[in-house]
């Protein structure tokens, strides 16, 4: 198999020179000075994600279709969108009323990048009728913050005026490290309000993660926007939280389902086999 370090190849947000560099990228989103780009890359369009906007084809991560998405060998670096409350400052991921953004990153790091409101380096949604399956393969979040949910990634399904949303995102060999948020998911959110929910974690690390709020790490919440509470199923396998924090509570992991009212439930189909928690902390002292 090739080996390609993503440092060689840096598509960065900063426009005019003048980022503290690590090497030769942005490498936390602290370093960013002056003026940088809002984003990095558009996959299924430009128009904000969650927001109504309609993405613009049909991008997907099965090498034998003709629409076959694969990005690989990057850095996405520098995006800012610190002064907007907008989401996704590195890459955004647009399956909405009939998109479909399912890419394929491949050896991909998203370093550096920040945002008012969710999803820093990767932000994807699946809104009336649309779909985001994206796949993850040696593939770090890095030094990413968002002023809202998941400071590394954040992932959204919805359904406002159309039925159907699919959000099913798949990572193998996945580190998410020094990553940090306002609200839920220091480097990790799945807010999900519609549809089949499927997301995959394999061989995955985060490790010295932060949050203001709750879910020093990880944030999956199933909640119910109408009516029924979508479906959602969590299988994370092999999986380690290290030393990750959160001024609320679950200093780590936080996965929950609720109800209209906002009555909180278990998930009834999370599987964690094989998962550590180590040097996480929280005044709750829960994970």
């Amino acid at each position: 198999d090739r080996v390609i370090d993503p440092l060689n190849t840096v598509l960065s947000g900063d426009l005019d020179k003048n980022d503290v560099l690590t090497g030769n990228v942005t490498a936390n989103a602290a370093d960013i000075q002056g003026q940088n780009s809002f984003r990095i890359m558009n996959i299924g369009g430009d128009g904000e994600v969650g927001f109504g906007t309609r993405g613009n084809g049909i991008y997907v991560s099965v090498p034998t279709d003709n629409r076959y998405t694969l990005l690989e060998g990057v850095s996405i670096s520098g995006g800012d969108r610190i002064d907007q409350s907008l989401a996704g400052a590195g890459i955004q991921c647009n399956g909405t009323r009939g998109g479909t953004c399912s890419p394929r990153l491949v050896q991909v790091a998203l370093m550096g990048n920040r945002t008012a409101s969710i999803g820093a380096g990767f932000v994807t949604a699946a809104v009336d009728n649309g779909v985001s399956n994206p796949v993850f393969e040696d593939v770090s979040f890095l030094g990413n913050h968002a002023g809202g949910n998941g400071g590394g990634f954040a992932a959204l399904s919805a359904e406002f005026d159309e039925s159907g949303a699919s959000m099913s995102p798949t990572f193998l060999r996945v580190s998410f490290k020094n990553n940090s948020a306002g609200q839920y998911g220091g480097a990790f959110s799945a807010q999900l309000l519609a549809g089949k929910n499927v997301v995959t974690m394999t061989d995955v690390e985060f490790v010295s993660n932060t949050s203001q709020n709750v879910a020093g790490a990880a944030f999956f919440n199933a909640s119910a926007f109408n009516e029924a509470i979508p479906e959602l199923q969590a299988r994370i396998t092999n999986v380690t939280f290290h030393g990750n924090s959160a001024v609320g509570e679950a200093s780590a992991l936080y996965i929950v389902a609720e109800t209209l009212d906002g009555t909180s439930i278990p998930v009834a189909n999370a599987q964690l086999t094989n998962v550590t928690f180590s040097g996480n902390t929280s005044p709750s002292g829960a994970a």
